[in-house]
């Protein structure tokens, strides 16, 4: 007799001196400049701020880095780097969610990745303070004012928030149109930005606590609201001429990364329809060693009423020491150019769409 079954497992990679080096920002960022500038530092004639640059500053109102280098734009370079390093390896995590679910009729296995802060975005607050000069190095303090920073982060969510509802609204108010989707897709991708940001206020630790309420509850609930407006515009695949499907799969895969939903049958209920040909044929070689083949291939997505909205098209030639051979590269290349030249098209007209 089966047993449910359920395992959840969340493994949450923060390593412990990450979390440490924003706790006591004097002692981390010292260790680092300590260890980087080990042999370049004379203690005769630097200045005391290259080895103790918190005694100058209250660590609970800035965060600072010294920068070396052989001029003043490589040492103030150096400076900012190491202090943006500080930050990005305070919020950067990988969380791995695995659940499986047994039941006696069904198993469904669910895998997220989620990947966080690859960077820091749109930092402000952040000067040279000080440089000091000595033989042919340079060394320049880089300040950053935390409350600063927080405040222009709050500024950049609220106004986000403010996109989030906009675009919301309208997709509600355009419920079974492509726009509606769309306009879904770029608010649940503000919703991540603004996660991202919230992660950077928390960790600047400012003085005063700067408002970063939102107006749609959390991500997890914006989600959801999305996730209902996807479902009244399913999308028709029509395709032409595919080898074993295979276009057919790397289309569906970039439609679903924009949030489509992909029909595989032609439903009354599919408003739109995205109609693709290809053709692959061969070409003359200029000896008798190789083989070649020319291919096309057009997308468009269209509504029910024949009229379109977005078109794209490319074409090219592969080749390979055999007949099939030089067939299956073409068929790889089309299925390649779909996956990134396609997929960037896309991505342009999207993004372009609420500006």
């Amino acid at each position: 007799m089966n047993k449910s079954i359920l395992k959840t497992i969340i493994c949450l990679s923060l390593s412990a001196s990450c979390a440490f080096a924003m706790s006591n920002p004097s002692n981390s960022v010292k260790a680092s400049k300590n260890s980087k500038t080990s042999g370049k530092v004379s203690s005769k004639n630097a200045p005391d701020w290259v080895t103790n640059p918190y005694s100058y500053y209250n660590s609970a109102k800035y965060l600072v880095a010294v920068g070396t280098g052989t001029d003043d734009n490589s040492a103030e370079d150096d400076a900012k780097a190491d202090l943006v390093r500080v930050l990005k390896q305070n919020i950067e995590a990988t969380q791995h969610v695995n659940l499986t679910a047994t039941t006696r009729t069904e198993e469904t296995t669910y895998t997220q990745d989620v990947f966080s802060a690859a960077g820091i975005k749109n930092l402000s607050g952040l000067s040279i303070d000080k440089k000091a000069y000595e033989d042919s190095r340079v060394y320049a303090l880089a300040v950053l004012n935390r409350q600063e920073a927080a405040d222009n982060y709050a500024k950049n969510i609220r106004h986000m928030d403010s996109k989030i509802s906009e675009y919301i609204t309208f997709a509600k108010s355009h419920s079974g149109e492509l726009m509606s989707v769309i306009y879904a897709h770029k608010a649940l991708t503000l919703a991540s930005e603004i996660e991202y940001y919230e992660d950077l206020v928390s960790i600047l630790n400012a003085p005063h606590a700067p408002d970063t309420s939102i107006s749609y509850g959390s991500y997890v609930q914006l989600q959801h609201n999305v996730d209902e407006i996807k479902k009244s515009v399913p999308v028709h695949l029509i395709i032409e001429g595919d080898v074993k499907n295979q276009a057919a799969a790397s289309i569906k895969k970039v439609l679903e990364q924009f949030g489509f939903i992909i029909q595989d049958a032609d439903l009354p209920a599919c408003p739109y329809s995205l109609v693709a040909g290809i053709n692959i044929e061969k070409a003359d070689a200029s000896d008798d060693k190789h083989f070649f083949y020319t291919y096309d291939y057009s997308i468009e997505i269209i509504g029910n009423k024949k009229e379109s909205y977005f078109m794209y098209s490319s074409n090219g030639r592969a080749g390979h020491v055999n007949n099939q051979g030089a067939k299956n590269r073409a068929m790889f290349m089309i299925k390649k150019d779909v996956e990134t030249k396609f997929h960037d098209k896309l991505s342009e007209f999207i993004n372009a769409t609420g500006k």
